[in-house]
């Protein structure tokens, strides 16, 4: 899906973002190499299993599209700085370590920022040759929980007490994923 950034500008006025499931021995390497000789796109790819949902992604967008533009960025590239909101982290290696793709990874969440609809696009379709989009990888489950709470060190305490404020254990995951994203900022 393309959309546009709220708030974006520039470089992050067209945010793409889409669930893949990968072809056998395909790797992110070799599609972020792809995705880098389209101009004028910043692309980046995550396991999806600690996605929680387009929110997530469409926060740590807008934080990021932010802090480019009053060129706070911590990275060199549009789509590693939402990496880094994402992750909730302020290196990029932790982020990477944090969030990247690897061999137990069942799906990826591949984002992607340009100033260019058009060039989006065209993201989008190459999609096809790494592998079958599948949207619902964005989605937070019920099977994502366990690997969400890790990541962001959210505990089960933290968990139920969100509980009385949301109408489920998902929500409330995501509420708290997305407070994590945002808390990120105070630590830049």
């Amino acid at each position: 899906m393309i959309f546009e950034l709220p708030r974006g500008e520039g470089d992050f006025r067209h945010m793409m973002v889409a669930g893949l499931l990968p072809k056998a021995k395909c790797s992110a390497r070799y599609f972020l190499n792809e995705a880098g000789k389209i101009a004028s796109v910043s692309a980046q790819v995550i396991d999806a299993r600690f996605v929680a949902g387009l929110d997530h992604l469409i926060t740590a967008g807008m934080l990021a599209a932010r802090t480019w533009n009053t060129s706070d960025n911590i990275s060199r590239s549009p789509a590693t700085e939402i990496l880094l909101y994402a992750s909730g982290e302020r290196q990029i290696k932790e982020a990477i370590s944090q969030l990247g793709v690897t061999e137990s990874s069942f799906g990826w969440v591949v984002f992607a920022v340009s100033s260019s609809e058009s060039r989006l696009l065209e993201l989008q379709k190459m999609l096809a040759d790494f592998g079958s989009e599948d949207d619902g990888l964005i989605d937070l489950s019920d099977l994502k929980e366990k690997g969400l709470m890790e990541k962001f060190a959210i505990s089960p305490e933290d968990l139920e007490l969100v509980l009385k404020l949301t109408p489920s254990r998902i929500e409330s995951l995501r509420s708290l994923v997305l407070e994590k994203v945002s808390l990120s900022e105070l630590s830049r």
